[in-house]
């Protein structure tokens, strides 16, 4: 078992990695597989990160993403660890055969034969995960009943937070304040020429020996006043927000 890209942050969290790991010993032995259990806390993809679990055949993995599981009891996280279970019999039992995902997003179209037939079509309307949705929490309250950790199991994974970057109101503010000034707003740049995402570069025409802001005027500023428009980042603002709470019904796993 490996903690791929999870460091435990508190009691919950050690109480919710124990309590997977006596539960997937458990289902391993019950249903004959040999999965290897991994955690992380992924964030890879930003918003469009919207499963809280994932099984690959590929290596026989059952992986569990803490980070979508925040403010969830620690039975929600054994119910994702059912239905990752389900995924690893239905292959077992060949129902499931050649899986792929096309797309993002909370709901992208995948591709898999499913007891023979061919489907292609989004995923919560998939065969094999309408199969694991309908095992989940059953699975969930075997393995909860064998080992006896009733009581464990309503301890409640802590929120978390996400940092959010407020583009829009930055520029705004920024824009108030000069409003007297002819501006234009650059992409900025960080040293390796890769667009920098946590602020803008800014110039006022009157820095410039042009007459006017356009197309060519301010392609031509990227060149010419480089090293200047450096000196006048401006980083956007970011604030807080309390993270969790989501419901299993809105994630994919």
């Amino acid at each position: 078992m490996s903690r791929v890209g999870l460091i435990v942050r508190n009691n919950a969290e050690q109480t919710a990695v124990n309590m997977c790991i006596e539960a997937h010993k458990w289902f391993n032995k019950k249903f004959g597989l040999k999965t290897k259990l991994t955690f992380s806390r992924e964030v890879n993809w930003g918003k469009d990160v919207y499963y809280a679990g994932f099984y690959q055949n590929v290596g026989k993995e059952v992986r569990i993403n803490i980070r979508n599981l925040y403010g969830n009891t620690i039975k929600d996280v054994l119910i994702v660890l059912g239905h990752e279970i389900r995924h690893a019999i239905q292959y077992q039992k060949k129902w499931l055969e050649k899986f792929g995902k096309e797309g993002t997003g909370r709901n992208p179209y995948v591709q898999g034969k499913w007891k023979g037939k061919q489907y292609w079509d989004k995923y919560f309307s998939a065969p094999w995960e309408i199969d694991a949705r309908e095992y989940q929490t059953k699975y969930a309250d075997m393995v909860i009943k064998a080992l006896g950790i009733e009581k464990d199991c309503k301890i409640q994974l802590p929120y978390g937070s996400v940092t959010t970057k407020l583009k829009d109101e930055t520029i705004a503010e920024f824009m108030k304040k000069n409003k007297s000034k002819n501006i234009q707003l650059l992409r900025a740049y960080d040293k390796r020429g890769k667009s920098n995402p946590n602020g803008f570069w800014w110039i006022d025409l009157k820095q410039t020996k042009y007459k006017e802001w356009n197309r060519e005027t301010i392609n031509d500023a990227y060149k010419k006043y480089a090293k200047f428009v450096e000196t006048q980042f401006v980083p956007y603002k970011t604030k807080k927000e309390k993270f969790g709470g989501i419901s299993l019904s809105e994630l994919r796993f």
